[in-house]
């Protein structure tokens, strides 16, 4: 879980693919990058960017949408998760053998 403030801008920090998924009832968006078999969650989203939907190419560093606390939210903040391999990892390293370290690692991989 990453804190931040209503309307502040969300780019995808992964590498480049293609969405999979677009709920905006709660902010969902998936996108699947290929070149290293993961898919990568952002929830919580406020608004989803116009152009983002199911099937669209995502570049890295494009923005997604905005920070917001739709769906089972207590506040303002982005939740992203990882799946690899059919393993998921969230921020607190639950669902998995994953931890928030391969978190960390994969954001600087990626320059964030």
């Amino acid at each position: 879980m990453i804190k931040g403030t209503t309307g502040e801008p969300v780019t995808h920090w992964g590498s480049p693919g293609y969405v999979t998924k677009v709920d905006a009832t709660v902010g969902l968006v998936a996108i699947y990058c290929s070149d290293i078999n993961e898919t990568i969650f952002y929830r919580h989203m406020n608004s989803i960017q116009s152009g983002i939907q199911q099937g669209s190419y995502v570049s890295h560093g494009q923005q997604i949408g905005t920070e917001g606390s739709k769906g089972n939210s207590s506040g303002t903040h982005l939740h992203c998760g990882v799946e690899w391999a059919s393993k998921t990892s969230d921020a607190s390293g639950s669902d998995s053998d994953f931890t928030s370290q391969n978190i960390y690692y994969a954001m600087q991989y990626f320059g964030y």
